[in-house]
């Protein structure tokens, strides 16, 4: 099976509120039917809250395959393409086969987009020089850059 393949499943809020309130109530809380419903009510309203709290009480931590550091290949529909000169980009080989090289300069595995990646771009019409620009992105449309080995290394491995 495919390590980034997407689960999707349906779970009524109500199987929710009613298992966080089994174990407030546990825990002695007198109010634990109404924290329960305001923790879920409110987890709803984010992208993550919900796919984290289920995946919390299954006792599993969000994690990345990635770490800091690390060199990605990111397609260019996933930035904010409108504000690059993507011609000159594509000329000077800041973009090859659609996706420009980037660094990943933090993770925040609470957030949907859990990748800010930093890479090379042109953003005024000018060209007078490339700058480095920063966007969250989502860690499912990532991939690792490939090392490229040199011929001669090549023929040593």
């Amino acid at each position: 099976m495919d390590k980034h393949k997407i689960l999707t499943m349906e779970i009524p809020a109500n199987l929710l509120i009613q298992r966080l309130s089994g174990l407030f109530e546990k825990a002695g809380e007198p109010n634990a039917g109404l924290i329960a419903d305001l923790i879920v009510s409110n987890l709803t309203k984010t992208e993550v809250g919900i796919k984290h709290l289920v995946m919390g009480l299954w006792g599993i931590t969000p994690k990345s395959d990635y770490r800091a550091g690390d060199t990605i290949k990111m397609n260019i529909k996933y930035l904010p393409k409108w504000r690059y000169n993507l011609p000159a980009m594509e000329k000077d080989s800041l973009i090859v086969d659609e996706c420009v090289t980037a660094v990943i300069v933090e993770i925040d595995m609470y957030k949907k987009e859990s990748l800010n990646i930093s890479y090379a771009v042109y953003i005024d019409k000018q060209l007078t020089q490339s700058e480095r620009d920063e966007s969250w992105v989502n860690e499912a449309f990532a991939s690792l850059e490939q090392p490229v080995i040199p011929r001669d290394l090549g023929k040593l491995l």
